[in-house]
Order: C-alpha cells, then sequence, then structure tokens
C-alpha cells in the first residue's frame, strides 16, 4: 500500500474518530437505557476504531502500532468519559471506559491479524 493510500485512510479514520467524539458528546445522542447495551456499542465502536490502524501502521514495529493506535484511543475514550460529565443528560462512566479499552485490545489484535493475512496473501 503507498504512502498516500495510508495517508488518506488515516485522514479519513482521524474524521471518523471525531464523528464519534462529536455523536459522544451530544445529549440527544445516548444509548437506549437498557443495561449493558450501551457497553456494547463503546466495545463494538472502538474495535472497529483500534482495528484500521493496527492493520494501516503494520509497516512499524507491532508494538509501535499497538501504542499508537491504542494509546490514542484510549486517550479519547478517557476523554468523552470525563467531557461527558459536563454534558446535561450524560454521564461519564469507568464501565464505558473498560468497555473502550477492551474493544481498543480487541480492535488492535484484529488488525495485527488482518495485516498479517494481507501479507501472506500478498
Amino acid at each position: 500500500m503507498s504512502t498516500t493510500t495510508i495517508r488518506w485512510i488515516m485522514i479519513a479514520w482521524l474524521l471518523v474518530v471525531a464523528a464519534v467524539v462529536v455523536a459522544s458528546l451530544l445529549p440527544a445522542a445516548a444509548p437506549p437505557g437498557a443495561w449493558g447495551f450501551d457497553k456494547i456499542v463503546h466495545f463494538a465502536v472502538f474495535l472497529v476504531l483500534a482495528t484500521i490502524p493496527a492493520a494501516i501502521l503494520s509497516r512499524l514495529p507491532p508494538w509501535l502500532a499497538m501504542l499508537w493506535a491504542g494509546g490514542f484511543l484510549l486517550a479519547v475514550g478517557l476523554g468523552i468519559e470525563i467531557a461527558q460529565t459536563f454534558v446535561p443528560g450524560r454521564v461519564g462512566s469507568a464501565g464505558d471506559l473498560l468497555a473502550d479499552a477492551l474493544g481498543v485490545l480487541a480492535g488492535v489484535a484484529a488488525g495485527r491479524q488482518v495485516a498479517r493475512r494481507l501479507r501472506l496473501a500478498t
């Protein structure tokens, strides 16, 4: 994959991350109150968000790609949870942050597998 392609994918990814942040801070955008459903949403969103850079940044050493993708997304998740305490109708939650972290871990692992399989296929 060319450097230009990687750059555009990462720009698109950052726009998606920004959209997630904005949606997470809108009072009306809170997921339904069914216990546990919001944790599934947090896990799934951060799984997808972590998979993309972990796969795209596969040229980097694995530890650096995991640190970059995981560290950035964990900081985003923490920032969202802190900011939600100031949004009417929203509450920051350690459980949500845990679901984010588990999604990031699973996403980084999935992204590394995707990158490995793509390398084997070429």
